[in-house]
């Protein structure tokens, strides 16, 4: 945690704290931020693909959100209203979010808030402390806001800690908490409305946003911005950028997730990661972690990738497997064991369709289902319970 002031996870009543075990400090909130208050998970975009019911899945920090013929279901905590059905209360089971009944083309769930495309517009619900919805106000809201300022033709969104950001005819814009440059326009003044990121007017093809920094894939290089404390801007510094710096020696990218602290980009079908290791989650031993390392084994075959506060998962030859820390079972191999190299999630080893990895926990599209294994205490897991499992469990109402 080099450079970094003395971090805690913090669950009481009213006070939540979100993220790894060095995702929450005084540097930026506090020490704990509270129910309504809370930063989000690694997974900071959707995997869309093709499923016979759910389309899109996204994991936030405690929340999961899935697409489903165009509607939107989440579960999980619900403080904040970022499960959308106007309630404040928790559930352990999918419902429906209010007003988005059959157009959406995808899901991103943040810390406490998600977002949705809906016919070329962007939608958000949940907490808004720093402006993270985008609609001009600092007002949590429990059902779904448009995000004002976007054209009409936005093609991906993806949503971090406290930040959002989206394309929109190859061009980025972000929006919320701006502490370290996240939003990458040059300053660190926060935004409620979307603001341009410097120097990304064109070939923007896909946007990551995690617990501080964001990456972009642009004409298949990265580029990142934010907080680099950890090295996770990737440009072997560890400087924060309020603007868009090259990561360094990575080419051909075709997909690209952000997780807490830590990075990781498909490269010619390999994984390649860089930023915090503490927990493996970079999917190899180097010490060196300024720059992307090669995971271990993961040369070939990848399709998905989803980094989480600190793991990783990726959809390799249609299975899934996983790598970092561990001790909530977010590696899906019935273990609480961390691993530096992946390891295969149990019973996940065809008809993977899509990923996304949370604070605490990971979420798949298999089959005809949606199945999620780690942390499940305010029910992320959407299995009708609130206990753990090291394995993948079903989601109830889809």
């Amino acid at each position: 945690m080099t450079g970094r002031l003395l971090s805690v996870l913090v669950v009481m009543l009213g006070q939540l704290g979100c993220g790894g075990r060095s995702s929450l400090d005084a540097y930026e909130d506090g020490g704990a931020a509270s129910a309504a208050n809370t930063g989000g998970s690694g997974a900071t975009g959707s995997t869309i693909a093709p499923s016979n019911v759910a389309s899109a899945i996204a994991a936030g920090c405690y929340h999961t959100c899935v697409v489903v013929h165009g509607e939107v279901r989440c579960w999980g905590f619900n403080g904040d209203g970022e499960l959308g059905n106007g309630t404040f209360k928790n559930s352990s089971t999918a419902i429906q979010v209010r007003g988005l009944f059959s157009s959406a083309s995808a899901i991103v769930a943040g810390g406490l808030q998600s977002c949705a495309l809906i016919g070329g517009s962007a939608q958000c619900w949940g907490n808004n402390r720093y402006g993270n919805l985008g609609n001009g106000t600092l007002a949590h809201s429990s059902t779904p806001v448009q995000v004002t300022g976007l054209p009409s033709n936005v093609t991906a969104i993806t949503s971090g800690w406290y930040h959002t950001c989206s394309v929109t005819d190859g061009a980025a814009q972000c929006w919320g908490f701006n502490i370290d440059g996240r939003l990458g326009n040059g300053i660190t003044t926060d935004s409620s409305t979307p603001v341009q990121v410097k120097n990304l007017k064109s070939g923007v093809s896909a946007i990551s946003a995690g617990g501080t920094q964001t990456c972009a894939i642009v004409d298949q290089i990265v580029q990142c911005w934010g907080r680099n404390d950890e090295g996770q801007l990737g440009n072997g510094t560890t400087t924060n950028s309020s603007t868009p710096v090259q990561v360094l020696n990575l080419t051909s990218i075709s997909a690209i997730s952000v997780g807490g602290f830590h990075t990781c980009a498909i490269a010619k079908g390999g994984v390649r990661c860089w930023g915090e290791n503490i927990s493996g989650q970079l999917g190899n031993t180097a010490t060196t972690r300024f720059a992307p390392v090669q995971v271990q084994g993961l040369t070939t075959g990848v399709s998905a990738i989803a980094a989480g506060a600190e793991h990783s998962c990726a959809i390799v030859n249609n299975g899934v497997q996983c790598w970092g820390r561990n001790d909530e079972g977010q590696l899906g191999n019935g273990t609480t064991m961390s691993s530096v190299s992946p390891v295969q999630v149990q019973g996940l080893t065809s008809n993977i369709t899509a990923i996304a990895a949370g604070n605490y926990h990971s979420c798949a599209i298999v089959n005809n289902t949606v199945q999620c294994w780690g942390l499940n205490n305010f029910a992320q897991l959407g299995n009708g319970t609130s206990t753990n499992s090291s394995t993948p469990v079903e989601v109830v109402g889809l």
